[in-house]
């Protein structure tokens, strides 16, 4: 049997500092993207008014933070040296927000819609089946008293 702690990959310093700078210059790649209607005028109106610039902002945005979560995920977490079973669940993983984000997305973007049989009864509303007599519980022909609201 293969003992799978038996093989650590201990990276050194340079490993780090590269990925740390690279971090850092999409740190300020997002700070740029974010920025450019701000800095050009004449771009403002369609970045951030029409719906084709602002896709294509969060296009941008979403591209440049799934490089940094790539090499946090990758290198940190040390995925990138990891068995292929690894792998498979950190994608996974991933695959399985994604589906619930969009799962959430819906349905906190339906309109809210009454059940029928599920509202609230007004005061003193006559009770299911009363046109036959029958009463809420099944009561054949037993009608119930109303009585007014007391103080």
């Amino acid at each position: 049997m293969k003992n799978f702690h038996a093989e650590h990959h201990i990276q050194s310093f340079g490993f780090y500092f590269k990925t740390f700078v690279l971090l850092a210059i999409l740190m300020v790649a997002t700070i740029v993207a974010a920025q450019i209607p701000d800095w050009f005028p004449g771009t403002a109106h369609f970045l951030k008014e029409t719906m084709v610039g602002s896709i294509l902002m969060n296009t941008i945005a979403l591209g440049i933070a799934s490089a940094k979560v790539y090499l946090v995920v990758s290198n940190f977490m040390g995925v990138k040296f990891a068995d292929n079973v690894t792998k498979m669940y950190a994608l996974t993983g991933f695959v399985w927000v994604t589906l619930m984000g969009i799962m959430f997305i819906d349905y906190w973007t339906r309109p809210w819609e009454e059940v029928k049989g599920w509202e609230n009864k007004a005061p003193g509303a006559m009770p299911r089946g009363s046109a036959s007599g029958d009463d809420e519980f099944g009561n054949v022909g037993k009608q119930q008293e109303i009585r007014p609201y007391q103080q």
